[in-house]
């Protein structure tokens, strides 16, 4: 990240937000946050074991040289669902980027199922996101959703931004059990093409890890992508997990899908 880049904050941006089990129910336990970062009281809905909790930006989005890190923690038994308040804007930068660390944690027997609303990149945008996960054993469960699109597609920016780069890591234990490095470049490359976007505007990437889901349940979700001609993608058994990816034309078909895996997998 270049050095010159200047952060209007002054500083990285920092959140640290963890939830514990307490007489059976999930509470948040810990929680600090710099600007612009605000998280709102956790609240659960009827009959469910999930504490679920919003983080709000109080900004007009990502600008050149701002920096973040995000730490959330489950600890054993906590059941913690984290979202976000509003879509993320990438906006236009000159000459440098903006860049973001997550580090997600996950105790035994417990459950993080972090699900920020989807990305949109402006035009001459530029963006690095490393998110590194950490289960404790095989009984960490977790989920991760994300979604991008290419743009700012009503102002004809379809894939104008400068670059979005990605990197996921996951472990369990000391072992990596997945990792995925995603390096989109319009400038460089046909995003549009076969193996891409495929003339689709937004893209989910769900990760499962620790989760089970029957053959039935598989068909499901494959059904539920593929009923809407606009939509394409599919779910495929990894070592501990799953993978789902969709592609799609907005971001509500997409969505959809999440919401359909929460109510299998009783997230809701």
């Amino acid at each position: 990240m270049p050095d010159t880049n200047i952060n209007r904050f002054g500083k990285t941006s920092t959140l640290r937000l963890s939830a514990a089990s307490k007489d059976g129910k999930t509470i948040i336990d810990d929680v600090y946050f710099t600007s612009p970062y605000k998280i709102l009281p956790p609240f659960y809905n009827d009959n469910s074991r999930f504490a679920s909790t919003m983080i709000i930006s109080i900004s007009a989005g990502l600008m050149e040289g701002d920096r973040q890190d995000v730490f959330i923690h489950a600890k054993e038994n906590a059941n913690l669902l984290c979202t976000s308040q509003a879509f993320e804007k990438i906006h236009k930068m000159n000459n440098g980027e903006a860049g973001r660390t997550i580090k997600l944690t996950v105790d035994s027997n417990a459950t993080l199922w972090y699900e920020p609303l989807p990305v949109i990149p402006f035009a001459d945008s530029a963006f690095t996101n490393q998110i590194d996960i950490s289960l404790k054993d095989n009984t960490s469960r977790f989920a991760l959703t994300d979604i991008i699109s290419a743009g700012r597609i009503a102002h004809g920016e379809a894939f104008k931004y400068k670059y979005y780069n990605s990197l996921i890591n996951a472990y369990i234990g000391d072992e990596l059990v997945f990792f995925d490095n995603t390096r989109y470049s319009p400038r460089k490359s046909d995003l549009n093409g076969l193996g891409m976007f495929e003339k689709h505007s937004h893209l989910a990437t769900v990760l499962l890890l620790n989760f089970l889901l029957t053959e039935r349940e598989q068909s499901s979700i494959y059904e539920k992508i593929n009923e809407n001609p606009e939509m394409t993608g599919g779910i495929s058994a990894i070592e501990h997990g799953f993978i789902i990816k969709v592609l799609g034309n907005n971001a509500q078909q997409l969505q959809n899908v999440t919401s359909l895996l929460k109510h299998i997998l009783n997230i809701l």
